[in-house]
């Protein structure tokens, strides 16, 4: 086609232009579902160092009993197992299921409680949740990761736990490294 036999095109005041016509305006659509808010932080009550610590002591009964007796009756059998020689290895070897138990006990307490609920029977106790930054409900992977981080908020003298006190979200280290808060319910 030359460009001769090209139609022209003129502007709002009759001046021929270069290039395409503007485009139409597009007609607008149907409107997009707004987005679940999530919930207002600031209507967050979040919960200090001394309540989350109260909780933490009725977990470490919940706990803490059953898995003590647990060691007890291990740790008594690998004392009695060896007679005069010590301990024995089998007796030993218990000791070390006894130890493997506690820990999946411990695990399946704090993530799968905190995973599925976003409490443990201490944070029932006293009314308190464990909640995503971003709103919504907790998850098994949230808990899990919160766990690891309970790991390193004890590692460096229990300085992770105590930075509740003075963090302005009241967050631990492993609440950071989580992204939670806990809260009142």
């Amino acid at each position: 086609m030359s460009d001769r036999n090209r139609p022209v095109l003129l502007n709002d005041g009759g001046q021929p232009t270069q290039g395409p016509p503007p485009t139409p305006p597009v007609p607008p659509g149907p409107a997009m579902p707004p987005r679940p808010a999530a919930p207002p932080t600031a209507a967050l009550i979040k919960v200090g160092f001394w309540t989350r610590f109260a909780a933490a002591i009725v977990d470490l009964i919940v706990v803490g009993i059953p898995c003590w007796i647990i060691v007890a009756v291990a740790g008594a059998g690998a004392v009695m197992g060896g007679g005069r020689g010590g301990p024995s290895p089998a007796g030993m070897a218990g000791f070390g299921v006894a130890q493997m138990l506690i820990l999946i006990i411990s695990l399946a307490y704090s993530i799968g409680l905190i995973g599925s609920r976003g409490q443990t029977v201490g944070m029932m106790a006293l009314k308190i949740k464990v909640v995503p930054t971003t709103g919504g409900e907790m998850t098994y992977g949230r808990a899990t990761l919160r766990w690891v981080g309970s790991i390193l908020s004890g590692a460096i003298v229990y300085l992770g736990y105590l930075w509740i006190a003075w963090d302005p979200d009241k967050q631990a280290w492993h609440d950071k490294i989580a992204n939670t808060y806990v809260v009142k319910v």
